[in-house]
């Protein structure tokens, strides 16, 4: 399997408490999951302009040997689909979160959970494809659709801002586990140090749960600062609608789908593989 992440809807949200711990001492307190029951509605933004030549959309999975195969499947039509992922996902499909790389820098409540990511930029999104029958081949997919936001905070006249970035994935969960903490990393080149710091705040349910990914970096005089900032949160983040990221209506299917790959983000996907 690839290493997955994210998509969409707010369909719920609650608290999830532990019991016999002080709530000062709780780490995993006061956090809000996005728990849902599988099915995505979605109106895609501007969506009947894909309606000629999108007549389905799909998310795969893959097997230990990377041989893929559907998880769901739904037509689109009049600029959107709704789109009913299975009530449970099969063992081999599923991981451990792989927190080897965190040392003891974040807190997993049950280490033993087994998780499955799809929805977003990585190789888990759901594609778009011109056939409308079950038959997929990848000749025909044409793009994919997300859901996202993007946009700039500050003074566009000068560059002085905060750009930040948003995606949604959804999370399958084998049992209730929560994630939180902050990772620092670090690098130099040219003699100038790098930081990127991540914050997870994440409470998973069993089931269907949507996680939101979003990157925020500084700028001034649209140079970028040294530092930036990706959390990873299942508590809502507002203003992000379903897009469409077409790219293979015209051309070789070949050459743009390695386009799509090469700008695709792959630094939301850590859970699942």
């Amino acid at each position: 399997m690839k290493k997955l992440f994210y998509l969409p809807i707010i369909i719920g949200l609650m608290t999830i408490g532990f019991t016999n711990c002080n709530k000062d001492d709780d780490p995993f307190a006061g956090l809000q999951t996005s728990w849902f029951d599988g099915t995505i509605t979605a109106q895609v933004e501007n969506g009947n302009a894909y309606n000629n030549f999108v007549k389905r959309v799909m998310t795969k999975v893959w097997d230990k040997n990377d041989n893929s195969t559907a998880l769901a499947s739904a037509p689109y039509a009049n600029g959107g689909f709704t789109l009913t992922l299975p009530q449970t996902v099969e063992a081999e499909f599923l991981s451990p979160f792989d927190d080897d790389e965190f040392g003891s820098d974040l807190k997993i409540s049950d280490k033993s959970a087994l998780l499955f990511g799809m929805g977003g930029y990585g190789d888990g999104d759901i594609g778009a494809y011109s056939s409308a029958s079950g038959d997929f081949d990848d000749n025909d997919r044409v793009g994919r659709v997300v859901f996202a936001k993007n946009e700039f905070e500050g003074n566009e006249e000068t560059g002085t801002g905060t750009y930040i970035f948003a995606s949604a994935g959804f999370i399958y969960a084998d049992r209730d586990v929560a994630i939180v903490g902050t990772v620092t990393w670090s690098d130099t080149w040219d003699g100038v140090t790098y930081t990127l710091i991540e914050k997870y705040s994440i409470s998973l349910k069993k089931g269907w749960n949507i996680m939101y990914a979003t990157s925020s970096s500084r700028y001034v005089n649209w140079e970028t600062q040294t530092t930036s900032e990706n959390h990873f949160t299942t508590a809502p983040v507002s203003g992000l609608k379903w897009y469409g990221d077409m790219y293979n209506v015209y051309g070789s299917p070949a050459k743009q789908a390695k386009s799509v790959l090469e700008r695709g983000l792959k630094r939301f996907g850590r859970l699942g593989r």
